[in-house]
């Protein structure tokens, strides 16, 4: 995280306090960001159908793929520093 005094601090520093939490949705149109959407899309009423998970070994590398690819925004657009710890997934929910 990112930490100033002020705004006219020219010195900002890093710290490795927790930073905020994110939720992402990734479909194969994109990544959606927007609570209301992904809250809509996991959605499930009392009689819906349990489903089984697919191949495990596909969900894993799906998952470090979008971790990766996570890392690799966050670290542009917060401009983190390559040494800093990298984010980590809290959850992650397979939806059919």
């Amino acid at each position: 995280m990112l930490t100033k005094a002020s705004d006219d601090e020219q010195d900002a520093q890093w710290t490795i306090e927790p930073g905020e939490i994110e939720w992402a949705l990734r479909s194969p149109d994109g990544v959606e960001r927007a609570l209301h959407a992904i809250d809509a899309a996991i959605t499930a009423g009392p009689k819906s159908p349990p489903e089984h998970f697919t191949d495990r070994s596909k969900l894993q590398s799906t998952l470090r793929e979008f971790e990766r690819d996570e890392t690799k925004r966050l670290r542009k657009e917060t401009q983190l520093p390559l040494n800093a710890p990298a984010p980590k997934t809290i959850c992650w929910i397979e939806v059919h």
